[in-house]
Protein backbone atom coordinates (compact mmCIF):
# COMPACT_ATOMS: atom_id res chain seq x y z
CA UNK A 1 0.00 0.00 0.00
CA UNK A 2 1.43 3.38 -0.99
CA UNK A 3 2.04 6.11 1.56
CA UNK A 4 -0.80 8.67 1.58
CA UNK A 5 0.03 12.25 0.61
CA UNK A 6 -1.26 15.54 2.03
CA UNK A 7 -0.75 19.19 1.14
CA UNK A 8 -1.08 21.99 3.70
CA UNK A 9 -1.36 25.43 2.12
CA UNK A 10 -0.61 28.04 4.75
CA UNK A 11 1.72 26.51 7.32
CA UNK A 12 2.27 28.35 10.59
CA UNK A 13 2.88 27.91 14.29
CA UNK A 14 -0.77 27.50 15.29
CA UNK A 15 -3.29 25.51 13.29
CA UNK A 16 -0.74 24.66 10.60
CA UNK A 17 1.79 23.11 12.96
CA UNK A 18 -0.89 21.05 14.69
CA UNK A 19 -2.26 19.76 11.39
CA UNK A 20 1.22 18.77 10.19
CA UNK A 21 1.85 16.86 13.41
CA UNK A 22 -1.50 15.07 13.10
CA UNK A 23 -0.91 14.11 9.46
CA UNK A 24 2.57 12.77 10.13
CA UNK A 25 1.12 10.80 13.03
CA UNK A 26 -1.32 9.18 10.62
CA UNK A 27 1.51 8.18 8.30
CA UNK A 28 1.10 10.84 5.64
CA UNK A 29 3.79 12.39 3.55
CA UNK A 30 3.19 16.11 4.07
CA UNK A 31 4.01 19.02 1.80
CA UNK A 32 3.61 22.27 3.73
CA UNK A 33 3.57 25.68 2.08
CA UNK A 34 4.44 29.07 3.55
CA UNK A 35 6.05 32.27 2.30
CA UNK A 36 9.36 31.39 3.96
CA UNK A 37 9.34 27.62 3.48
CA UNK A 38 11.36 25.48 5.87
CA UNK A 39 14.51 23.50 6.38
CA UNK A 40 13.07 19.98 6.34
CA UNK A 41 12.89 18.10 3.05
CA UNK A 42 13.04 14.31 3.13
CA UNK A 43 11.08 11.30 1.91
CA UNK A 44 8.09 12.23 4.09
CA UNK A 45 8.31 16.03 4.28
CA UNK A 46 8.45 18.89 1.81
CA UNK A 47 8.68 22.42 3.19
CA UNK A 48 7.94 24.67 0.23
CA UNK A 49 8.28 28.45 -0.10
CA UNK A 50 5.39 29.89 -2.12
CA UNK A 51 3.29 33.04 -1.71
CA UNK A 52 -0.44 32.30 -1.93
CA UNK A 53 -1.12 35.85 -3.12
CA UNK A 54 0.02 34.57 -6.53
CA UNK A 55 -2.63 31.97 -7.43
CA UNK A 56 -0.49 30.28 -10.09
CA UNK A 57 1.86 29.28 -7.27
CA UNK A 58 -0.79 26.84 -6.08
CA UNK A 59 -0.56 24.89 -9.33
CA UNK A 60 3.22 24.92 -8.95
CA UNK A 61 2.86 23.36 -5.49
CA UNK A 62 0.69 20.54 -6.82
CA UNK A 63 3.12 19.91 -9.68
CA UNK A 64 6.03 19.72 -7.23
CA UNK A 65 4.16 17.24 -5.05
CA UNK A 66 3.05 15.12 -8.00
CA UNK A 67 6.55 15.02 -9.43
CA UNK A 68 8.04 14.13 -6.03
CA UNK A 69 5.47 11.73 -4.60
CA UNK A 70 2.23 11.44 -6.55
CA UNK A 71 -1.36 12.59 -6.13
CA UNK A 72 -2.49 14.00 -2.76
CA UNK A 73 -5.59 12.57 -1.09
CA UNK A 74 -5.81 15.32 1.55
CA UNK A 75 -5.57 19.07 1.00
CA UNK A 76 -5.89 21.60 3.83
CA UNK A 77 -6.10 25.30 2.99
CA UNK A 78 -5.06 27.44 5.96
CA UNK A 79 -3.98 30.59 4.12
CA UNK A 80 -5.52 33.94 5.04
CA UNK A 81 -4.82 37.62 4.44
CA UNK A 82 -6.22 40.84 5.91
CA UNK A 83 -5.62 44.54 5.51
CA UNK A 84 -7.67 45.82 8.48
CA UNK A 85 -9.61 49.05 8.24
CA UNK A 86 -11.44 51.42 10.54
CA UNK A 87 -14.81 49.73 10.89
CA UNK A 88 -16.58 53.04 10.20
CA UNK A 89 -14.64 53.51 6.95
CA UNK A 90 -14.13 49.97 5.68
CA UNK A 91 -14.10 50.94 2.01
CA UNK A 92 -11.02 53.06 2.54
CA UNK A 93 -9.01 49.92 1.80
CA UNK A 94 -7.12 50.34 -1.47
CA UNK A 95 -7.95 48.30 -4.56
CA UNK A 96 -4.41 46.91 -4.49
CA UNK A 97 -4.80 45.60 -0.95
CA UNK A 98 -8.30 44.29 -1.65
CA UNK A 99 -7.03 42.32 -4.64
CA UNK A 100 -4.02 41.00 -2.69
CA UNK A 101 -6.24 39.67 0.08
CA UNK A 102 -8.83 38.29 -2.34
CA UNK A 103 -6.08 36.35 -4.09
CA UNK A 104 -5.10 34.57 -0.87
CA UNK A 105 -8.58 34.18 0.58
CA UNK A 106 -10.47 33.17 -2.56
CA UNK A 107 -8.66 32.94 -5.90
CA UNK A 108 -5.93 30.61 -4.63
CA UNK A 109 -8.64 28.54 -2.95
CA UNK A 110 -10.33 28.18 -6.34
CA UNK A 111 -7.07 26.97 -7.88
CA UNK A 112 -6.44 24.60 -4.97
CA UNK A 113 -9.91 23.10 -5.40
CA UNK A 114 -9.40 22.60 -9.14
CA UNK A 115 -6.06 20.89 -8.53
CA UNK A 116 -7.38 18.79 -5.65
CA UNK A 117 -10.38 17.61 -7.66
CA UNK A 118 -8.07 16.62 -10.50
CA UNK A 119 -6.02 14.57 -8.02
CA UNK A 120 -9.06 13.02 -6.34
CA UNK A 121 -10.46 11.96 -9.72
CA UNK A 122 -7.29 9.96 -10.39
CA UNK A 123 -7.53 7.94 -7.20
CA UNK A 124 -8.88 4.41 -7.05
CA UNK A 125 -12.60 3.88 -6.56
CA UNK A 126 -12.00 2.74 -2.98
CA UNK A 127 -10.06 5.89 -2.01
CA UNK A 128 -11.54 9.11 -0.64
CA UNK A 129 -10.19 12.60 -1.18
CA UNK A 130 -10.68 15.26 1.49
CA UNK A 131 -10.34 19.04 1.10
CA UNK A 132 -10.59 21.23 4.20
CA UNK A 133 -10.69 25.03 4.21
CA UNK A 134 -9.92 26.59 7.60
CA UNK A 135 -12.57 29.27 7.90
CA UNK A 136 -14.29 31.28 10.61
CA UNK A 137 -17.68 32.86 11.25
CA UNK A 138 -17.34 35.60 8.62
CA UNK A 139 -19.31 33.67 6.01
CA UNK A 140 -22.32 34.08 8.32
CA UNK A 141 -21.68 37.27 10.28
CA UNK A 142 -19.94 40.42 8.99
CA UNK A 143 -18.78 41.55 12.47
CA UNK A 144 -19.24 45.09 11.20
CA UNK A 145 -17.41 46.68 14.12
CA UNK A 146 -14.15 44.81 13.42
CA UNK A 147 -12.94 46.24 10.10
CA UNK A 148 -12.54 42.81 8.46
CA UNK A 149 -13.88 43.65 5.01
CA UNK A 150 -11.22 41.94 2.91
CA UNK A 151 -11.07 38.82 5.08
CA UNK A 152 -14.85 38.48 5.31
CA UNK A 153 -15.30 38.91 1.58
CA UNK A 154 -12.79 36.14 0.95
CA UNK A 155 -14.19 33.76 3.56
CA UNK A 156 -17.73 34.19 2.22
CA UNK A 157 -16.60 33.44 -1.32
CA UNK A 158 -14.54 30.46 -0.14
CA UNK A 159 -17.58 29.02 1.64
CA UNK A 160 -19.50 29.21 -1.65
CA UNK A 161 -16.66 27.47 -3.48
CA UNK A 162 -16.59 24.66 -0.91
CA UNK A 163 -20.37 24.18 -1.10
CA UNK A 164 -20.19 24.11 -4.89
CA UNK A 165 -17.41 21.50 -4.85
CA UNK A 166 -19.36 19.32 -2.42
CA UNK A 167 -22.54 19.60 -4.51
CA UNK A 168 -20.66 18.71 -7.70
CA UNK A 169 -19.07 15.68 -6.05
CA UNK A 170 -22.48 14.46 -4.92
CA UNK A 171 -24.01 15.05 -8.35
CA UNK A 172 -21.21 13.07 -9.99
CA UNK A 173 -21.39 10.34 -7.33
CA UNK A 174 -17.78 10.97 -6.31
CA UNK A 175 -16.65 9.91 -2.85
CA UNK A 176 -14.76 13.15 -2.23
CA UNK A 177 -15.36 15.42 0.74
CA UNK A 178 -15.13 19.21 0.91
CA UNK A 179 -15.40 21.23 4.11
CA UNK A 180 -15.32 24.82 5.33
CA UNK A 181 -14.67 24.57 9.08
CA UNK A 182 -15.41 27.18 11.72
CA UNK A 183 -14.45 26.82 15.39
CA UNK A 184 -17.05 28.14 17.85
CA UNK A 185 -17.46 28.49 21.58
CA UNK A 186 -19.67 25.95 23.35
CA UNK A 187 -22.51 28.47 23.07
CA UNK A 188 -22.01 28.85 19.32
CA UNK A 189 -20.45 32.30 19.46
CA UNK A 190 -17.62 33.29 17.10
CA UNK A 191 -14.17 32.24 18.26
CA UNK A 192 -12.69 35.74 18.17
CA UNK A 193 -9.85 34.76 20.50
CA UNK A 194 -8.37 31.45 21.50
CA UNK A 195 -8.47 29.70 18.13
CA UNK A 196 -7.10 26.27 19.01
CA UNK A 197 -4.57 24.50 16.78
CA UNK A 198 -4.89 21.02 18.30
CA UNK A 199 -8.70 21.28 18.23
CA UNK A 200 -8.56 22.06 14.52
CA UNK A 201 -6.22 19.13 13.91
CA UNK A 202 -8.47 16.76 15.86
CA UNK A 203 -11.55 17.83 13.90
CA UNK A 204 -9.76 17.66 10.57
CA UNK A 205 -8.65 14.12 11.45
CA UNK A 206 -12.29 13.19 12.08
CA UNK A 207 -13.21 14.63 8.69
CA UNK A 208 -10.44 12.71 6.94
CA UNK A 209 -11.51 9.49 8.65
CA UNK A 210 -15.18 10.08 7.82
CA UNK A 211 -16.18 10.02 11.48
CA UNK A 212 -17.56 13.55 11.90
CA UNK A 213 -20.86 13.21 9.98
CA UNK A 214 -20.58 16.91 9.19
CA UNK A 215 -21.97 19.01 6.32
CA UNK A 216 -19.70 20.99 3.98
CA UNK A 217 -20.08 24.14 6.11
CA UNK A 218 -19.18 22.68 9.48
CA UNK A 219 -19.02 24.43 12.82
CA UNK A 220 -17.17 22.62 15.60
CA UNK A 221 -16.32 22.93 19.27
CA UNK A 222 -13.12 21.89 20.99
CA UNK A 223 -13.32 18.36 22.41
CA UNK A 224 -16.83 17.94 20.95
CA UNK A 225 -16.28 17.90 17.21
CA UNK A 226 -19.05 18.89 14.83
CA UNK A 227 -21.89 20.81 16.43
CA UNK A 228 -24.72 22.52 14.59
CA UNK A 229 -25.73 26.05 15.57
CA UNK A 230 -28.34 28.51 14.26
CA UNK A 231 -26.95 30.96 11.71
CA UNK A 232 -25.42 34.03 13.31
CA UNK A 233 -27.40 36.36 11.03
Amino acid sequence: MSTPIAILLGAGKGVGASVIQMLHGKGYRVASVSRSGGQTNDQNTLSLAYDLSTPTNVSAVFKKVRDSWGEPSVVVYNGAALHPTNYKMQFDVSLEHFEQDLAVNTTSVFVALKEAIASFNKMSASATGTFVFVGNCLNEAPLADKGLLTLGTGKSAAAYLISSAANAAAANEKDSRFYYIDQRTEQGDPMLKGVDGPAHAEFIEELIDGKANAPPLATFVKDQGYKSFPRLT
